[in-house]
């Protein structure tokens, strides 16, 4: 796993979210590290593979949790859409169960 760049700045969109993901870690290294959590009332399997890694358009919203410990990327950076607010507004509520 790397750290993040001294130049980093928080993703505004998924894409760049996901961008800073792959930044940090690697699908097959996260894949691991994903799949070696235990299953949680929120995430039943955690298990999940390199390839459907590679598939992910935006970081699911389930496994935030494991990758905000995991990585030490905030919420706010890894879900901009959902979490994050720009100057002015006000954090979006993340959705209910």
């Amino acid at each position: 796993m790397n750290k993040l760049p001294d130049d980093y700045q928080p993703p505004k969109t998924a894409k760049e979210a996901l961008d800073l993901l792959w930044q940090v870690t690697y699908p097959a290294e996260l894949a691991k590290m994903l799949s070696e959590r235990p299953a949680t009332a929120q995430n039943p399997n955690p298990k999940v593979s390199r390839a459907a890694l590679s598939k992910w358009k935006t970081v699911p919203i389930h496994r935030i949790p494991d990758i905000v410990e995991l990585t030490g990327i905030p919420r706010e950076h890894l879900a901009p859409e959902v979490y994050g607010h720009g100057p002015g507004e006000q954090p979006h509520a993340p959705p209910g169960p």
